[in-house]
């Protein structure tokens, strides 16, 4: 089956037995593939890359429009989901990152 959370490990690997950085578009894909996993252990993991500045402090990576759509994708279903939502969008204002609501 899907093992959404096997992009951790992947990344893991890249970093430490590759030598290689991820940038936005890996943390992007990263929590994209999150956002279809069925545990919201995974799913809040994916949220708290973006709202813990886990990407920040781990690869110096700036969440960009896209990492916050796909974190606000996470919320869905999620326990309490809407809170992490707020968070999330309240995160983006403060980045002054312009929403992408089409």
């Amino acid at each position: 089956g899907r093992r959404p959370d096997l992009g951790f490990d992947i990344l893991k690997r890249a970093r430490d037995v590759h030598k290689l950085t991820p940038d936005a578009y890996t943390y992007n894909a990263l929590i994209s593939g999150l956002s279809h996993s069925d545990d919201p252990a995974h799913k809040m993991e994916a949220i708290n890359l973006v709202l813990k500045g886990e990407m920040q402090q781990r690869d110096n990576v700036q969440p960009d429009v896209f990492t916050y759509t796909s974190a606000l994708k996470c919320c869905h279903r999620l326990p309490e989901g809407w809170k992490r939502a707020l968070e999330i969008v309240d995160h983006l204002r403060q980045n002054r990152i312009q929403p992408n609501i089409n």
